[in-house]
């Protein structure tokens, strides 16, 4: 048969019409399983595989077009005259056979894909397998702290701004667990391989970056990289201009999420001006030092990002800590109103806020407002129950128990296995229930990632006292620099380890506690066994409104020569708590 003759062929038969179809259907076909093992977590194996079957199947699809017409009549051989019988292969075999032979073929093909890439499982693959996101099919990423690349390495507040943005953009997509700030920071400046960093974040991908600012110009590069092998996915450099800051991250945003295959989701990032944009940055550097001077410096900053734009929600989410931080330090009343209202004021202006609503409910209990608390932490949990300050602030609200407090803040360090804060209050929780063992692990867990504050010093010694330490836990307590934690641990701990001159101390130190923190006072006199002065002061504390009294009076265990009586339990009833409320909350045990 000549070539023009066959290709006539080809065309009365439909052939040509047939393997156009095949094509669009494989096509749309692929696409759609794409898709939908992305959604189911199939691994790209099956994927490949439907690919190849759809391939080998182009075969016996062209073969059935040649010998068969389909029809409104039904399937029907196509006969053919002496001089149209092609001198082919096909020509010596029946159509059975030639397609029962490309049918083998595909047979025999598959089962040898299938064979090679199947291979077993070694201890250096099954060691792999639980770290390659695409045999786990889970997608968890972290966004490192972008180094500063300017010329005066003066802009590290506005690269570590840009990454978080970036951050909080990804949370927005549910097919994503994103690695929290804290953790993701806590690698800032060190030389750690990204597979390490991937390792202890419990990440399958890590985005890394640089930013470098000259004036209004920008130069952003990001890569992200696949963690456990070190591979690079994908990497862009941006040059814009400083307005362009906040699409730059919102590209970003979107650019990992299609590397990684995943919808994208989400809100636009909240943009803002650049000028308020970079104050609210610095004010954010400022407001992690805790200090009454650096809340002082944040909040000039935050009012000059306000004045450039008095929309941004983030701004006055920010005002309100730095506010509630001043209160802390002055006791100042004004500061606490000004607190409220501007976290009021950032839900206003963002309602999807889950941090600015998790914020008020912890500012609520504070001033024992459980009601409203209630509300704002169930708001919270609603928008985003995956973030780690959301559940932080969540295990404050008095009607939860020790039990699902510590619960709360294990489910945030699986979320945020670095957060110190986490720590930190898992050491007080454990305290509480007389787990002190666990409460010095999960004390020194945090200061493997915290530098030691105020405070700090003074816990580690009330903890290693009751564990029996004597010298360990006085020598600790000596190295606390706030005057008020070191007197107070000083004698709790002489108290528990039966110090010779401990009640002494009581009385020498009782001055400081006496007006404003009454509780403090009536743990000494209840652990030395002098109830009368100790209910005495506890009736105080009742009026001083401490918010978390009946937690702490329930499972204190300087109180345990008081646990027993009616007059404990009595005054446990006369607490102003949330009894009846219960909120729901979907905890992994």
């Amino acid at each position: 048969m000549r070539m023009g003759s066959f290709f006539k062929e080809l065309k009365s038969r439909n052939v040509l019409k047939a393997a156009l179809a095949y094509v669009i259907f494989s096509w749309v076909s692929i696409q759609a399983a794409s898709i939908l093992f992305s959604i189911f977590d199939v691994s790209k194996f099956w994927l490949q595989f439907f690919v190849i079957v759809l391939i080998v199947g182009l075969g016996i699809w062209l073969s059935i077009s040649w010998h068969f017409e389909i029809g409104p009549g039904g399937i029907k051989r196509i006969r053919t005259t002496g001089s149209e019988k092609p001198k082919s292969f096909l020509r010596r075999f029946s159509v059975n056979y030639a397609i029962l032979l490309l049918i083998t073929s595909l047979i025999v093909f598959s089962s040898l894909f299938i064979y090679l890439h199947m291979e077993p499982k070694t201890n250096e693959n099954l060691a792999t397998a639980t770290t390659n996101p695409e045999v786990k099919g889970e997608k968890s990423i972290a966004v490192l702290a972008f180094l500063d690349l300017s010329p005066n390495r003066d802009n590290e507040y506005f690269s570590d701004g840009i990454s978080e943005e970036i951050l909080n953009h990804l949370s927005k997509n549910p097919e994503l667990r994103i690695i929290s700030r804290t953790s993701c920071f806590s690698f800032k400046n060190k030389n750690v391989d990204v597979r390490t960093i991937g390792k202890e974040l419990n990440a399958n991908y890590v985005l890394e970056g640089s930013v470098r600012r000259v004036d209004s110009n920008l130069r952003i590069t990001v890569q992200l990289i696949r963690a456990y092998d070190g591979v690079h996915l994908w990497s862009e450099t941006y040059q814009r201009q400083m307005a362009d800051v906040f699409q730059v991250q919102e590209d970003i945003a979107r650019n990992v999420m299609q590397n990684l295959n995943t919808s994208l989701f989400g809100k636009k990032i909240e943009e803002t001006q650049p000028g308020a944009y970079t104050a609210f940055l610095q004010a954010k550097n400022l407001s992690l030092r805790y200090t009454e001077e650096s809340a002082d410096a944040g909040l000039k900053l935050i009012d000059q990002s306000l004045a450039i734009d008095s929309t941004y929600a983030p701004s006055w989410l920010l005002k309100s800590k730095l506010h509630f931080q001043i209160k802390v330090y002055t006791n100042d009343n004004e500061a606490s109103n000004k607190a409220l209202y501007a976290a009021e004021k950032a839900i206003s202006l963002n309602p999807d806020f889950a941090e600015a609503y998790a914020w008020l409910g912890r500012f609520n209990v504070i001033n024992s407002n459980f009601t409203d608390a209630f509300s704002y932490f169930e708001k919270a949990l609603s928008l985003n129950s995956e973030s780690s300050e959301v559940l932080r602030n969540v295990s404050s609200y008095p009607a939860i128990s020790l039990d699902d407090r510590i619960l709360l803040l294990q489910n945030a360090q699986t979320i945020d296995p670095l957060d110190a804060g986490n720590y930190r209050m898992l050491a007080i929780f454990y305290f509480f229930q007389s787990e002190f063992e666990l409460a010095l692990e999960s004390m020194d867990n945090y200061l493997k990632y915290q530098p030691y504050g105020n405070g700090d010093h003074g816990l580690r010694g009330e903890i290693l006292s009751w564990l029996g330490c004597k010298d360990e836990a006085m020598m600790e307590i000596e190295k606390e620099e706030d005057d008020f934690s070191k007197a107070y641990s000083d004698v709790m701990a002489s108290l528990v380890l039966e110090v010779e001159d401990a009640a002494a101390k009581v009385e020498t130190n009782k001055h400081l506690f006496t007006d404003d923190q009454p509780y403090l006072l009536a743990q000494m006199y209840a652990y030395m066994n002098k109830k009368d002065k100790a209910y005495q002061l506890l009736e105080k504390a009742l009026d001083v409104n401490d918010y978390d009294m009946y937690f702490q009076l329930k499972n204190d265990p300087y109180m345990v020569h008081l646990k027993e009586e009616l007059r404990y339990k009595d005054l446990l009833k006369k607490m102003k708590v949330p009894k009846t409320l219960e909120l729901k909350l979907k905890l992994q045990t």
